[in-house]
């Protein structure tokens, strides 16, 4: 009786409980912090895990984009797989994964940065003990924003 009981709730938390993780997974985000000051503005993302080579920084229309590489992914899924393949044939036979987030580690996220104030081509980046500074200084002149009026016919 006890022993079906186990059973019964060894089925459903293996079965209910992780069928569609990637559902219910939190998804993967580097933690930022911005700070902009009158004349610059700095992003800290904290990447522990990563190297500069994992990483890439882009620009768009007003924005700051921060990706990982295609080659991110892949390099954790061979080391998790590696890891995986070093025991026996038979410990690996029995391994199951629960939960796996390490595919959920790729990532591409935008951050606005208005270009008409601040110069994109002369913004610095530094990895360094896990931590991504980048610092994006403002345009020598700021554009002013010129107000247009329109007519209503």
């Amino acid at each position: 009786m006890i022993n079906d009981l186990f059973d019964e709730m060894t089925k459903l938390f293996d079965e209910k409980l992780f069928t569609g993780i990637d559902k219910y997974s939190v998804p993967s985000f580097p933690p930022v912090r911005v700070v902009k000051r009158e004349n610059k503005v700095t992003f800290k993302f904290a990447l522990a895990g990563y190297s500069k080579e994992d990483l890439d920084i882009s620009f768009g229309k007003d924005c700051l984009i921060l990706s990982t590489t295609d080659q991110y992914g892949k390099k954790l899924r061979k080391e998790f797989d590696d890891y995986l393949n070093s025991y026996d044939e038979k410990k690996r036979s029995t391994a199951k994964i629960l939960v796996d987030t390490f595919k959920r580690s790729e990532f591409s996220y935008k951050y606005f940065v208005p270009e008409d104030i601040f110069d994109f081509d002369k913004t610095t980046a530094e990895f360094k003990e896990g931590v991504l500074t980048i610092i994006i200084p403002a345009k020598d002149k700021k554009v002013e924003n010129k107000i247009k009026k329109v007519e209503i016919k």
